[in-house]
């Protein structure tokens, strides 16, 4: 029963992502009202003073780096790394490359971590994990082409699709 959640979790993931690109803005420009200051879950979020803005900020981020990007080049287009244009940066790390950050470690955070999954031995598989929350949610792993692909909640708590990606098989 829980796989039929998978493409209702796939087209909420992009409606998230269309709404993180043209919110985005508006969220930097507030983002000093969006949060308390205090620490709800340490390296990954603070306690949000406007929810409305604060989901489409990326708190782990302004905590590890002190700035709304991951200050490293290597995550960035030349193009985009080479203007001094905080703006422009924090947009491509938090709207474009990774849309609406908080809202997924919050969504993590109320998960809690993987404490069980149904057993497999296939390569290809669909299971359902149970998290410390006492959630259950599925997971689908899979190859394609010659390469792998997964959508679903991860051993983290976070939901996450990833297609056609480079990786050797175990």
């Amino acid at each position: 029963m829980t796989i039929l959640w998978l493409p209702l979790a796939a087209i909420a993931e992009l409606v998230k992502r269309v709404l993180s690109a043209l919110l985005y803005p508006l969220a930097y420009a507030l983002r000093f009202c969006a949060r308390e200051g205090v620490i709800l879950w340490p390296e990954y979020l603070f306690h949000p003073d406007n929810v409305l803005i604060w989901v489409f900020l990326d708190d782990s981020a302004a905590l590890e780096y002190g700035k709304e990007y991951a200050n490293k080049p290597k995550y960035f287009p030349d193009f985009i790394w080479d203007t001094n244009s905080d703006f422009l940066k924090a947009y491509w790390w938090a709207a474009i490359r990774n849309s609406c950050v908080n809202w997924n470690n919050w969504r993590a955070f109320k998960l809690g971590t993987m404490t069980s999954e149904e057993p497999h031995t296939a390569k290809n598989f669909c299971v359902t994990r149970t998290f410390s929350s006492g959630g259950k949610r599925p997971y689908c792993e899979f190859w394609l082409f010659g390469k792998w692909n997964q959508i679903g909640w991860i051993k983290r708590g976070r939901f996450e699709i990833d297609v056609m990606k480079s990786r050797t098989y175990p």
